[in-house]
């Protein structure tokens, strides 16, 4: 699995030189983002919009190099895309330059942005605008200011987001929902329940976050603790990470702690913890066979942090659904 993705020139040059941005890494000034004024919004852009993005083309770059799932979308001649919290728009950039570079048969994209913040979405209407995105697909963008105050306010807003999207992305946006005091500590299972509803029959939703502590507990726990107690509805599985597909109804996923790294455009370490979900039967249907003489690694740089119910001889990235 690729883990690392630098800007395109095309893309570097819009953040950097015709919006002047810098790389001010600061994660205590960009916990909260929502009222960011203009400034902001461009430090922002140049700190953590490569973060996205690398991370984003990462993951898709893994996905569509596995053949079952490829052989699926390379049916399709258009996708529909919701990113829920978008901010200035790595996540959904990075998955629309994978498309690009793998997915030579799609021609028309329609993209539904939510955010708080009408200037950091100024930015990603811009982005999908330019020439290397617009003349690889038609896109239709649909960019809604979405001025989340409460949980009622979620619950409403997202039982009017439409469905049968192929992808939902929400990047690093429940820790900051739950910052506010919006969602509690079962913020990703809340979100979890709202969006997965909305994923077309084949499609699937990759839920994000920053490696953060939230009263008292890490980010990554909590997230797989989330996804853990939606999975046993049964309607809806784990892709990725691996063992999570296989192990959900037995995990302690109180004590998983997962920490996967990535890497590109920018110098500050990027740690995030990440789900891919979707439809059961679909997700069955597509699954490998679980390697059980495998050890599944949670931690790509920390080769003794492996998944506790896999415990094989060779050596194997939770992550990674091709090895």
């Amino acid at each position: 699995m690729i883990t690392r993705k630098d800007l395109p020139e095309w893309l570097h040059d819009y953040i950097f030189v015709q919006q002047g941005a810098k790389e001010r890494p600061n994660p205590q000034e960009f916990k909260l983002n929502l009222e960011s004024g203009t400034e902001k919004n461009n430090d922002y852009l140049g700190t953590y919009f490569p973060r996205s993005f690398a991370e984003s083309y990462c993951i898709h770059q893994n996905l569509f190099s596995f053949r079952p799932y490829r052989d699926v979308l390379n049916q399709k001649d258009s996708l529909r895309i919701l990113t829920f919290g978008c901010g200035t728009g790595g996540d959904v950039t990075g998955l629309l330059c994978a498309i690009s570079d793998m997915l030579p048969n799609i021609k028309a994209i329609d993209v539904v942005a939510y955010d708080g913040n009408s200037i950091a979405m100024k930015h990603l209407d811009d982005i999908l605008s330019l020439p290397p995105l617009s003349s690889s697909f038609a896109i239709t963008k649909h960019c809604v200011p979405l001025p989340i105050q409460s949980l009622q306010d979620l619950t409403h807003f997202t039982s009017n987001f439409g469905g049968g999207y192929d992808f939902i992305l929400s990047f690093k946006f429940v820790n900051e929902l739950m910052q506010m005091k919006i969602l509690g500590r079962d913020g990703f299972k809340s979100l979890t329940e709202r969006l997965a509803p909305l994923l077309a029959t084949e499609g699937l939703m990759i839920l994000l976050d920053v490696r953060a502590v939230y009263c008292g507990e890490w980010q990554p726990k909590n997230l797989n603790k989330g996804i853990s107690d939606f999975s046993k509805s049964n309607a809806y599985k784990t892709l990725i990470p691996i063992p999570c597909h296989f192990n959900d109804n037995r995990c302690m996923s109180q004590r998983c702690f997962i920490d996967k790294r990535f890497y590109g455009s920018f110098t500050a370490n990027d740690q995030v913890t990440y789900r891919v979900i979707g439809h059961s039967q679909f997700i069955d249907g597509l699954y490998p066979n679980f390697d059980a003489d495998a050890t599944y690694i949670r931690n790509k740089d920390g080769v003794q942090d492996v998944c506790p119910v896999t415990k094989g001889m060779s050596v194997k990235d939770a992550f990674d659904i091709n090895n």
